[in-house]
């Protein structure tokens, strides 16, 4: 029988009172504190006169408030808005006027950057021992999950209770998740990863352990936070695991009993290096989007070689069939759309009739992947129908950014693409137009999530185009052939040590003509996987593990050699 979110919670809560649900840094909050701080959210929005259906905002960092605020808003009957306190207020804002949001649960701070016609509070500091009486059923929605638009505005995907609710038998029989397991929870607290990093754990009688805020990206101290903790289940995107991997102090993480990848495709060796490291851990490739939170799965095995596959169905959430443009069946092992029904599939898109009618059909949800289907039901994936794209397990729609580019004064036509090198992707935006490509890049960060702010931008006298009148994609110049557009003279490494971080910086971002005063991320288009790169072969060059505050805040060659220079003359 289907349950709601708040039903399962609260028989968890019951079952489990006494034992850890919520860890971070030093503090821990039991299932009996969680379901008590749960009760006060629920109470401080029915007394706001929120009612069943409603929409809630949520904008708080990872923290046990923000535990407490997105079950609050599901014990009171209404909906979940997850927010990022990192992405620009102008998106904030249109992502809660397009949800028709009631109210929003957020710091003093990050409400007073917002228009937010509505109250806003934050988590109330208290507890409550009896839940409010609210009904709610399985079909009621429960999430509003945003992700990248082609109209160049966010879209805005309904999951409902069931939906999320569908996953828990599953992963109680393949990952036997119960309570002696704690899950690492360092992804984006507004995305669709958040059902199994903090409702997978707390729904099964297992604990989250919080990653603090602005921690994510350090790779050591994930390690030595995975290995003091004794986390049994991680997740990790393929890119940023190859760097995990590099970390001394990953082999000390020996409770890990399953690692989750996704968002990326796992490559045979990187899968062969995981298991050189943790023979004994099962290693997970796991396949769906906002819309579809769980497609398939497949259990890696030490010693294939073979290109790893998306994997089967999941059974009970899921029902897929690929298809041709005419809906009909391919035959077995022929590439067609994916096209997915069953409780795991979302309700649609808020306010989209027109993408509903269009993505939605007796067939199922059209997803837009192109698969392969064997006979015996595998699947592996073979690209996409549209234009969109990943970069570091984010879904862009190329789209979006060329409509947030195309928006500036100045730009006569924008081209937005994502290339790959070494196993990393890169979003590289090509301009027509003579336009300041700093404030190009500032207008973009007012707009835009960091992770859909291109790297590069290259300015070309027009944009190639096949005989159809269609953009000539693969004439567009890859990035390494294409200089970085000055707004500065280049200014020569004066030491060995610059010299060196120079070095580096050409290695892992694939750039030539680098000058010591430009900006790591504004001029060149880091980004944090590139600057974990870079920051274990620095590392490795000084022979000494660094504190990761050196890392923080700077931003040049010039100001990183300053910062490192003690350890440099130490060695």
């Amino acid at each position: 029988m289907a349950s709601t979110i708040a039903d399962l919670f609260t028989a968890a809560a019951t079952r489990y009172a006494n034992l850890d649900a919520i860890h971070i840094d030093e503090t821990s909050v039991t299932y009996a504190e969680l379901d008590a701080r749960v009760n006060a959210v629920a109470e401080a929005l029915i007394e706001r006169g929120i009612e069943r259906g409603d929409v809630v905002g949520v904008c708080l960092n990872r923290s046990v408030e923000y535990a407490a605020a997105i079950l609050g808003i599901l014990r009171a009957g209404a909906v979940c808005l997850p927010l990022s306190p990192e992405d620009p207020p102008e998106r904030i804002q249109a992502i809660l006027q397009n949800g028709a949001a009631a109210a929003l649960i957020a710091p003093d701070a990050v409400a007073k950057r917002l228009a937010f016609a509505h109250s806003h509070f934050e988590v109330p500091d208290r507890v409550s021992m009896t839940a409010p009486q609210v009904v709610t059923a399985p079909g009621d929605a429960a999430f509003i999950f945003s992700t990248s638009g082609s109209t160049g505005r966010p879209k805005q995907v309904i999951l409902s209770h069931e939906t999320c609710a569908a996953q828990i038998p599953w992963i109680r029989d393949v990952f036997g998740a119960g309570p002696s397991d704690r899950h690492l929870m360092k992804m984006p607290v507004n995305f669709v990863a958040l059902l199994h990093g903090l409702l997978w754990p707390v729904l099964t009688g297992g604990s989250t352990v919080l990653v603090p805020p602005g921690r994510e990206t350090d790779l050591g101290y994930l390690a030595r936070l995975i290995a003091r903790k004794q986390v049994t289940i991680t997740t990790f995107i393929p890119s940023a695991m190859r760097i995990f991997l590099e970390q001394p102090e990953a082999a000390s993480c020996t409770a890990v009993r399953h690692n989750l990848c996704g968002g990326e495709a796992l490559s045979p060796a990187l899968q062969q290096r995981f298991f050189k490291i943790f023979p004994d851990t099962a290693l997970h490739n796991v396949f769906g989007g906002s819309e579809v939170p769980l497609v398939s799965h497949w259990r890696c095995e030490p010693g294939e070689e073979r290109p790893v596959p998306l994997g089967y169905p999941v059974k009970g959430v899921v029902d897929v069939r690929v298809l041709n443009a005419d809906h009909t069946p391919t035959p077995p092992g022929e590439i067609g759309e994916l096209h997915v029904s069953g409780p795991g599939v979302m309700r649609g898109y808020l306010d989209q009739p027109e993408l509903n009618g269009d993505r939605f059909s007796a067939m199922g949800f059209r997803t837009g992947d192109l698969v392969r289907q064997n006979a015996d039901g595998l699947l592996t994936f073979a690209g996409r129908a549209d234009q969109l794209a990943k970069v570091r397990g984010f879904r862009i729609e190329l789209g979006e950014v060329e409509a947030t580019l195309s928006s500036y004064p100045g730009v006569r036509q924008a081209i937005a693409m994502v290339h790959e090198s070494d196993g990393q992707h890169q979003l590289v935006a090509y301009i027509v137009g003579q336009v300041d490509r700093l404030k190009l890049r500032e207008h973009l960060t007012s707009r835009l999530p960091e992770y859909m702010i291109p790297a590069r931008f290259i300015n070309l006298p027009e944009i190639p185009l096949l005989a159809n009148g269609k953009v000539d994609r693969k004439a567009l110049p890859e990035p390494r052939n294409s200089p970085v557009e000055r707004v500065r003279p280049i200014v020569a490494p004066r030491d060995d040590l610059e010299a060196a971080i120079c070095q580096i910086w050409q290695e892992v971002l694939d750039i030539d003509d680098i000058s010591i005063r430009d900006s790591f991320t504004k001029d060149l288009g880091g980004d944090s996987l590139r600057a974990l790169s870079m920051s274990r072969r620095l590392e490795s060059l000084l022979a000494t593990e660094l504190p990761f505050e050196i890392f923080i805040g700077a931003e040049t060659i010039e100001e990183l050699a300053s910062a490192c220079r003690p350890y440099f003359t130490e060695r």
